[in-house]
Parts: C-alpha cells; sequence; structure tokens
C-alpha cells in the first residue's frame, strides 16, 4: 500500500484516487495519512457484536450443496 514515488510523499493505493500523501498529512479520503513515512489509517475498523443480535453468517457451512467457489 506504500510506495515513495515523489519526494517526502507516499502513495495511498486503497481507491483509484491514488493520493501522493506529505508527511504529517492525510489523503483524499480522510481515512489514511502519512506518519513519519508510514501509511497509517487514522479511523479505526470496528465490528460490534451485541448480546440480542448474533453475526449472520454469508452462507451457512450447513448447506446440503456446498459452494465450490465457482462463478455461476
Amino acid at each position: 500500500m506504500k510506495q515513495d514515488l515523489k519526494p517526502g510523499k507516499i502513495r495511498c493505493d486503497a481507491c483509484p484516487v491514488m493520493c501522493y500523501i506529505a508527511d504529517g498529512k492525510s489523503g483524499a479520503c480522510d481515512r489514511y495519512a502519512n506518519q513519519d513515512g508510514t501509511l497509517v489509517r487514522l479511523d479505526p475498523l470496528t465490528i460490534v457484536q451485541t448480546p440480542d443480535r448474533k453475526l449472520v453468517p454469508f452462507m451457512p457451512s450447513d448447506r446440503e450443496d456446498p459452494c465450490d467457489g465457482d462463478i455461476i
């Protein structure tokens, strides 16, 4: 995700904008920033599971015809 292509800036390729971010600054999305030459995420990725709601699997594992990964 980090490439040094311009002096003093790093390139973020997390999205199609492909920002060049100067040290101490954030990209156009304000999600990633350049901290001493390292690309860092500014907003935490949080997954919350409450006692009254359970996470629902995308595809149940107890199906009779399990998915083999082929595109239909």
